[in-house]
């Protein structure tokens, strides 16, 4: 109905999107995450500036239990720096560059976490993060789940 009423907005778009993930997550088919994700697409393509079409497009691959593709990783790099105060998408993105063995890329999206004097125990698997990959520790790294990590997801 909010579609109906008004075609281009975004804000019903990610909805939409978001339904069809949870529908496609239920039953597992293939053609509703496509679905899925055009709605994101189509709420991106209108206001490219907001963060959770992209950051839902990415996730949108996760939930499947698909490899994200490039374009959806560049997705959530960029959600990540269009909205640095949510560190849980910060993280997201901190693990995908750890993924990719992009250790400098990652330790920028993890310092502010990590130093965040109200971080508490997220800032603390921040730090432990950082710790790990100091030490070479990538795939010790790649195995911390920090408590917020899916904080992103609201």
């Amino acid at each position: 109905l909010a579609l109906k009423s008004d075609p281009k907005s975004t804000e019903a778009m990610i909805f939409k999107g978001r339904v069809m993930m949870e529908r496609a997550e239920k039953s597992g088919s293939d053609p509703e995450w496509k679905e899925a994700r055009r709605w994101l697409l189509a709420a991106n393509k209108i206001d490219t500036e907001d963060p959770e079409p992209l950051m839902l497009f990415y996730k949108s691959y996760v939930r499947q239990g698909e490899r994200p593709t490039a374009n959806a990783i560049a997705a959530l790099h960029y959600a990540s720096r269009l909205a640095p105060q949510d560190g849980g998408l910060r993280m997201n993105s901190a693990m995908a560059y750890l993924n990719e063995r992009k250790l400098d890329d990652a330790r920028l999206e993890i310092a502010p976490i990590a130093y965040d004097p109200h971080g508490g125990s997220f800032a603390a698997e921040a730090r432990r993060l950082l710790d790990l990959m100091a030490k070479g520790d990538v795939d010790g790294a790649l195995g911390v789940t920090a408590p917020e990590v899916e904080q992103s997801e609201k």
